[in-house]
């Protein structure tokens, strides 16, 4: 059995974990409007929707946002109210989103969707974001490993076919970077292992905890380790509503095949690494323990990989690589005034 711990705790404010939206309200002739009442809503906020107004320059901003999917609502008497659905935001990025309101009654009301910001104007930070599309709906092993092998300008010195290598690290380097230049991060707080050379983690994952993971492969905001490759891992936020879901995969012998029966014919004492079985149970779910006040969020995930390894043991039988790992993460965020907050993870 493997197993490990982790105690952290970190500020809900760091900047690394959380995204930001800001623009400017102008009328159709491009006059800016200040006094315009902004109002932002989501799932993920906390402490429920966020509303400000527009300053003299017509500017607004929503600071801290954690990653996921947000509408904005702008109001104005003698102007028709604008919305704008299908904001996505992630770690680490700025979302320009640039209001034109035109003259009407409040009672009217401009939707529009599908216009989410994909690129931050604001900052040429290099950064590939993994969300959880991408995490739970390609089938790469649940690693950090096996996902930066999806991204264009990453090596990763191992191979990971169906997850199999997944209870192993690998080097990676970005662009010709060090491969001790890797900085884990946890809600941007790091996690390396302090000893040896640098790029290794001192923990094993569980990806159910995990929003989003972001893959920083150049031009690295100060907050950053090193100048390599920095991988944030970002926990989720459970909104006041509680939701949870369950994982299950499953493969063993009979699931794959073999091609390495005429080399042991050739030569009886070559022995094949077949997979003997491998599963990943992971079950993850949060919500509201005191409404806009407390939530909390868990995971526990169960993850074994046995593979039969090029060797023999005394007796003649051929030696067995055993993997089983068990994870139990957990995350409580606590609001304290509307201005400032509190959360501790621990795994």
């Amino acid at each position: 059995m493997t197993a490990c711990c982790l105690f952290l705790a970190t500020t809900a404010r760091a900047q690394v974990q959380t995204g930001a939206i800001t623009g400017v309200v102008s009328d159709v002739s491009g006059a800016v409007l200040p006094g315009v009442t902004a109002t932002l809503s989501g799932d993920r906020l906390i402490g429920g929707d966020q509303v400000l107004v527009s300053d003299a320059a017509g500017a607004y901003r929503f600071a801290r946002l954690p990653p996921g999917d947000y509408r904005l609502r702008f109001e104005l008497t003698g102007f028709k109210v604008v919305e704008r659905a299908d904001i996505r935001i992630s770690a680490a990025f700025v979302a320009t989103i640039n209001a034109r309101m035109e003259v009407g009654g409040l009672e009217e009301t401009i939707t529009v969707t599908g216009a989410s910001p994909t690129v931050d104007v604001r900052s040429n930070v290099q950064q590939i974001v993994m969300s959880q599309e991408i995490l739970e709906g390609v089938p790469t092993g649940r690693d950090p490993w096996s996902l930066a092998k999806i991204i264009p300008g990453v090596q990763v010195a191992t191979y990971d076919v169906g997850g199999t290598q997944s209870m192993q690290q690998s080097s990676m380097s970005a662009r010709g970077s060090n491969t001790a230049d890797v900085s884990y991060m946890i809600d941007g707080a790091t996690v390396n292992w302090p000893g040896g050379g640098g790029g290794a983690t001192m923990i094993y994952y569980d990806q159910g905890m995990f929003e989003e993971v972001n893959y920083i492969t150049s031009a690295a905001p100060a907050e950053m380790l090193t100048g390599g490759v920095n991988i944030n891992m970002v926990t989720k936020v459970s909104g006041n509503q509680w939701r949870a879901n369950v994982r299950y995969t499953f493969a063993n012998d009979g699931l794959q095949a073999e091609n390495w029966a005429a080399a042991q014919a050739a030569r009886p004492s070559f022995l094949g690494n077949p997979t003997i079985r491998t599963y990943d149970f992971n079950a993850a779910g949060g919500g509201a323990l005191v409404r806009n006040r407390v939530w909390f969020n868990g995971t526990v995930r169960r993850w074994v990989v046995d593979k039969f390894v090029s060797n023999r043991n005394s007796d003649g039988t051929q030696a067995i690589d055993p993997n089983d790992l068990k994870n139990y993460s957990g995350k409580i965020v606590v609001q304290i005034t509307p201005k400032s907050g509190w959360n501790t993870t621990w795994g």
